[in-house]
């Protein structure tokens, strides 16, 4: 429970797709616009760490293995996503072809 917090509040202030989805939704319809779809964000956000948070910590006890297996999938997973990354070329406009 102790390593999830920081993870959780790593992943809230690295930069993704939500912040650019938040920019384009204030471009569009200014600040008060928007905020309904920043509230929906933030407990989304919430909702599904909570979710990550009690599906691992309750299968913990139930199977290791699951757990070990989860981690191996997503080790691998990572290292396919740096693969590809490095795997395609970009044209000059930083388009990847």
């Amino acid at each position: 429970m102790f390593g999830f917090f920081p993870y959780s509040i790593i992943m809230a202030i690295t930069p993704g797709p939500k912040y650019l989805m938040a920019l384009q939704e204030s471009r569009q319809r200014g600040f008060r616009g928007s905020m309904p779809f920043l509230y929906g964000l933030f407990v989304s956000f919430f909702i599904l760490d909570f979710l990550a948070f009690f599906f691992t910590d309750f299968l913990k006890p139930i199977s290791t293995t699951a757990i070990l297996l989860m981690k191996i999938i997503g080790s691998l997973y990572l290292i396919y996503l740096i693969m590809d990354l490095f795997r395609t070329k970009s044209d000059t406009h930083g388009n990847r072809k």
